[in-house]
């Protein structure tokens, strides 16, 4: 039979291929433009007041050390500002106070009052220390005066015023760059603790001075004495003379006295002949007067801190009669002497700084080392005092460390 026909197999065509889809292009950002950088304004300078001139800077005297120095330095300011161009200085007289500042004026740490300063839109107090290691110490305080306060305030420390005179000008200039510019926001000045050295002690060579006081005196029974009968003493002998004191090192000198004294010493003496009369002792006060120098040379050791001072003394001095010796029960009067004419003594001086010098308290023990004597060999009495004076010194030529 015949082969049956094979159905005839056809593959079916491929799909179609779908176009490739478009290609998103790629966005980027740009950069930012540059933002160009804001222009610096010029600086103007310091505006001239009303009248053209330079603007005026009220000077008030400094506070601190001696007034001689305080004014040498206060010129040296002085001085500056003129010199530096840019501001003029009106000094202010202190001795005529308006009835709002206290005498002496504020302290340089308080704004000065308008009524001093007047127009000056601008004021410079200071305060001038000497240390423990010869340096001046100078703090200046710049205020402006519109506003009552404080701009600046900076320190310099100097050996004298010659060198004080090469630092001012930069330390000006740096005070015044403070002074707010027109348009500028005003800084705020940082906050200052001022602390002034804690010695402030000036020392000289030679001290010169005087003191006044009295002394309890303490006359006792001598080895052989026809006269004194009983111990005793006495409370108002007189003591005031002048004294002069060399140091040859800080805390170490001499110091020489010359001294004005007077000795009364109580006596009781009885009537002998009243005595063998009545048969008892009749007492009758009979008192020994005198007036005397004295010359003490002492080894003075000081110790000065702030506005203190305290001293030790050891020595030795010599006694040299004034006139005669006064006692009724002796007829009159009659000389005397101290044989031999010295003594030794010792003491303390407490001291305090009282304007240009110090006033000090003086408390000094002393002994005769001899006996006060008639002419003719008779032992008196023999004496010691504890004395007290008050007294006033001044410094001379300023020692340099």
């Amino acid at each position: 039979p015949p082969a049956a026909a094979v159905p005839e197999t056809r593959t079916p065509p491929p799909a179609p291929t779908p176009p490739p889809a478009a290609a998103v292009p790629e966005t980027r950002t740009p950069p930012p433009a540059p933002v160009p950088p804001e222009p610096v304004p010029e600086i103007p300078p310091v505006p001239a007041p009303p009248s053209g001139g330079r603007p005026a800077v009220a000077l008030i005297p400094f506070w601190g050390t001696d007034e001689n120095t305080r004014a040498q330095f206060g010129e040296a300011l002085r001085r500056s500002l003129e010199n530096g161009g840019s501001y003029r200085p009106e000094p202010v007289d202190m001795r005529n106070l308006p009835d709002d500042v206290p005498e002496g004026g504020f302290p340089p740490y308080v704004c000065p009052s308008p009524s001093l300063t007047k127009t000056a839109p601008y004021a410079i107090t200071g305060e001038l220390v000497f240390d423990e290691d010869g340096l001046y110490h100078l703090r200046l305080y710049l205020w402006e005066m519109a506003s009552v306060r404080l701009l600046y305030t900076d320190e310099i420390a100097v050996q004298d015023r010659e060198e004080c005179e090469r630092f001012l000008p930069p330390t000006l200039e740096w005070l015044f760059s403070w002074v707010p510019r027109p348009g500028e926001p005003a800084a705020e000045a940082p906050p200052v603790i001022v602390s002034a050295p804690a010695h402030t002690v000036e020392e000289y060579w030679l001290y010169l001075g005087l003191k006044v006081g009295s002394s309890l005196r303490f006359y006792y029974r001598p080895t052989a004495t026809p006269f004194v009968e009983n111990d005793s003493h006495h409370y108002y002998n007189i003591i005031a003379g002048l004294q002069a004191s060399v140091y040859f090192l800080p805390f170490l000198g001499l110091q020489a006295e010359g001294l004005f004294t007077n000795d009364y010493a109580p006596y009781r003496a009885y009537d002998s002949m009243d005595t063998v009369v009545s048969g008892s002792l009749s007492w009758y006060n009979a008192p020994f007067s005198a007036y005397s120098l004295m010359f003490p040379l002492t080894l003075k050791a000081t110790l000065r801190r702030s506005f203190m001072s305290a001293s030790i003394l050891a020595g030795g001095y010599y006694v040299m009669p004034m006139g005669k010796m006064r006692n009724q029960a002796l007829g009159g009067t009659f000389d005397y002497s101290l044989n031999p004419p010295l003594g030794y003594t010792a003491g303390i001086n407490l001291g305090m700084k009282a304007g240009p010098g110090d006033v000090f308290l003086d408390i000094r023990w002393a002994q005769d080392l001899g006996e006060t004597q008639t002419a003719s060999g008779d032992t008196v009495y023999r004496r010691s005092m504890v004395s007290i004076a008050l007294g006033y010194e001044l410094g001379l030529f300023r020692r340099k460390k």
